[in-house]
């Protein structure tokens, strides 16, 4: 194996790093935060408007949110293979151009579980749950 194939394959490795991170991260702390376990705070979790409204929008949030774990594990076993195909099969310049597209696919999904987290939030919040009794 030559010093391109090499680099090629570290460079799979590093942005298959992306989209792998992505899906343990909001597996974990997305359970963590639905289950109560991780209360709404500043620094981790899905911190929109809506979900740090109240505690019971958080939980419901994050709770909606987990519904999109499986797409963001797809996406990383599926970027991942590219990745490492690439770095096989095709040059370097290949397997960079689809690290940034794992970036972007990455982003996207997060959007995406936001905007999911976000609807089911004002969702617990009109319906009276995030209000004090």
């Amino acid at each position: 194996m030559g010093p391109d194939r090499t680099q090629a394959l570290v460079q799979a490795g590093v942005w298959s790093f992306i989209p792998i991170l992505a899906a343990v991260l909001l597996a974990v702390l997305g359970r963590q935060a639905a289950k109560g376990k991780l209360a709404r705070n500043s620094f981790v979790g899905i911190r929109t408007p809506s979900t740090t409204k109240s505690d019971q929008a958080w939980i419901a949030g994050h709770r909606a949110a987990l519904r999109t774990v499986p797409l963001f594990v797809f996406a990383a076993v599926a970027l991942t293979a590219a990745l490492f195909a690439a770095a096989l099969w095709a040059s370097i310049k290949v397997v960079i151009l689809l690290g940034f597209v794992s970036f972007a696919t990455v982003l996207a999904l997060l959007i995406v579980a936001a905007i999911v987290a976000g609807k089911a939030a004002k969702a617990a919040d009109e319906h009276g749950e995030g209000r004090p009794a």
